[in-house]
């Protein structure tokens, strides 16, 4: 019976865990935030110091610039806290573009 008990917590805690890590994730977070103000966004998966990316950052910056004050959500690849994100959206590849 101790058996599965302890399966229980453990499985409540797990989920519990990942549900924090999402409520905390930055990315999430600036998501969150920005649909909550009802404006429409773009999320920017990147890999730090990836040339294409550093590259594709500036094109977007730019054009954001010009064409709209569009909000940009930035989001490593590398950053564990954003695992969910990357999850969620099905991203294996940096840079990805989400609009």
């Amino acid at each position: 019976m101790w058996i599965w008990t302890t399966l229980l917590l453990l499985l409540v805690s797990l989920i519990f865990n990942q549900v924090i890590s999402a409520a905390e994730s930055p990315g999430s977070t600036e998501i969150n935030q920005t649909a909550a103000a009802g404006k429409s966004f773009i999320i920017f998966f990147y890999k730090p110091g990836d040339k294409s990316c550093i590259q594709a950052r500036r094109i977007i910056d730019e054009v954001i610039k010009q064409v709209s004050a569009t909000p940009v959500v930035y989001i490593s690849i590398k950053d564990t806290a954003e695992k969910l994100l990357l999850d969620k959206y099905r991203v294996t590849e940096a840079p990805t573009v989400i609009i």
